[in-house]
């Protein structure tokens, strides 16, 4: 995220995982920017989680704000299932702040310097900091291209959904 620094010109941006796949009636992206557009806040994509899946992810501490739409108190990247603060968990895609810069040089300053400094560690110390962060309800499909088994199921989905990619 910090390589594209130079071309965000103080403007909020969407950053995007490379290895979560997102599928829904209306693209997730399209989604995501409708709920920013009235709420104007940094924005996260979240997802119902089960037990077994939450040492997978960052887990969030959240309250209702709408509908869909979580404020985001706390992050914690891939928790023990006891350690959880909810069953949500951050995914995909966010929207973020041109200030995020900052707070990712933070994140390099405090971590060990033999540790990736991942997202949810710069949003964690972002939101401890009182800064708004919301999250959206994702509700589609979701699939996780970092694993064989989440790429095989993506493929095999989006090749039966959509013919013109066959």
């Amino acid at each position: 995220i910090l390589a594209a620094e130079k071309f965000i010109s103080g403007r909020y941006f969407i950053a995007a995982a490379c290895d979560d796949l997102l599928a829904d009636r209306t693209p997730p992206f399209f989604s995501l920017l409708k709920i920013f557009s009235r709420h104007h806040r940094p924005m996260v994509i979240l997802r119902q989680i089960t037990r077994r899946e939450i040492p997978n992810y960052g887990c969030v501490a959240v309250s209702g704000v709408a509908k869909d739409v979580r404020q985001i108190h706390d992050i914690i990247e891939k928790p023990t299932t006891e350690k959880a603060p909810s069953s949500f968990g951050a995914i995909a895609d966010y929207i973020l702040p041109p200030d995020i810069f900052h707070w990712i040089r933070l994140a390099q300053k405090n971590l060990p310097k033999d540790k990736e400094v991942a997202i949810t560690h710069v949003l964690k110390i972002y939101v401890r900091a009182g800064k708004p962060l919301l999250g959206w309800v994702f509700k589609g499909r979701h699939f996780d291209g970092g694993s064989k088994i989440g790429l095989a199921k993506a493929s095999a989905y989006f090749g039966a959904h959509h013919k013109h990619l066959l």
